[in-house]
């Protein structure tokens, strides 16, 4: 599986940055940022540099306060040498200044250590990162002491599905790839692996007068690299390509990589997470993407907000073991 991940080599790094910028334009609150911004600070402290250049107007530069002086609240601080993009650096700046807790009394932590104490939520996996010592050091050094809570979420299950259209459903129930049984819609997986093996497109399908388009018949995913739900679909595909079993060998993988990484590298741009191509499903229509990987938690939260629109329609991939994402 590893090796399939590598094998999908998308850059991803300016999108990431782009979609940070637009989402706190649009109003995000700034502290659901802050455990990212203050890990990248703390990256850029513990990296080597050069020395600096000695000044040569002979003026000195304020490098803080020694330990245990209390700080007034007016003081000037250093000034944080973080090599960001201009946007991501604007964003630390008020992130940093909208998580400082203001001194109430003379008994606080600031007045009898002289930092500033920032508290936030993370993941657990984050935790150890924030209780090394030389991350806290390193945030110490700037005057900054940086409190953390493990986000506790209860266990949530959604079984994966695709997202589609009743005139593609149609279509492909015409080619015997999709079939309705008890009033719902299945999706076979391994018709769909032997399609993409052989190359097919939409005007490969006969009689095809519903969406004549010249493109790959795809489901649109995510990256598997860094979304659950495309590494999901990518084990199901996966699983099904292997003869119905789990890719454990070299020779499994050696095996399987033609035959399912033309499903996602033909899509060329993939997103970060199925939120962005679960959008465009709902506000451009079977155009751009006629099928679509997602959650069926998705599908279901857009009908009970009634964005689901005539004909969009749910079909679950058809294998011998469905796959549900925790």
């Amino acid at each position: 599986m590893e090796t399939i991940l590598l094998k999908l080599d998308t850059v991803h790094e300016e999108k990431a940055i782009e979609n940070l910028t637009g989402r706190l334009i649009a109003g995000d609150p700034v502290r659901d940022y802050v455990p990212i911004l203050i890990e990248r600070m703390v990256k850029e402290e513990l990296t080597p540099k050069p020395e600096a250049e000695p000044e040569t107007d002979g003026a000195s530069k304020w490098t803080g306060p020694p330990s245990g002086t209390a700080v007034a609240a007016d003081a000037p601080r250093r000034r944080i040498p973080v090599a960001l993009p201009a946007a991501v650096a604007g964003v630390l700046v008020l992130a940093t200044v909208a998580t400082v807790l203001a001194v109430r009394d003379g008994n606080d932590a600031r007045a009898t250590s002289g930092l500033i104490t920032v508290s936030g939520v993370i993941g657990s996996e984050k935790r150890a990162y924030f209780e090394d010592p030389d991350v806290k050091a390193a945030l110490a050094e700037h005057g900054f002491e940086v409190k953390v809570d493990a986000a506790k979420y209860p266990v949530f299950s959604s079984p994966m599905a695709i997202a589609t259209f009743q005139p593609i459903v149609d279509l492909l129930s015409a080619g015997g790839i999709a079939r309705k049984v008890d009033g719902t819609w299945y999706f076979d997986v391994r018709k769909y692996v032997d399609l993409a093996k052989a190359n097919w497109r939409w005007t490969n399908i006969r009689g095809n007068m519903t969406y004549p388009v010249n493109k790959r018949i795809l489901i649109t995913t995510t990256d598997p690299r860094t979304s659950n739900s495309a590494a999901m679909f990518l084990s199901i595909v996966t699983y099904v390509a292997n003869h119905n079993s789990v890719a454990q060998s070299a020779a499994d993988e050696k095996k399987v990589l033609p035959l399912v990484t033309p499903l996602f590298v033909n899509q060329g741009y993939t997103d970060n997470s199925s939120e962005g191509p679960f959008d465009d499903y709902l506000s451009l229509g079977m155009g751009k993407s006629p099928m679509v990987n997602i959650y069926e938690a998705q599908f279901v939260e857009a009908a009970v907000e009634h964005k689901l629109k005539p004909g969009m329609v749910l079909m679950y991939p058809c294998s011998p073991s469905t796959r549900w994402s925790r």
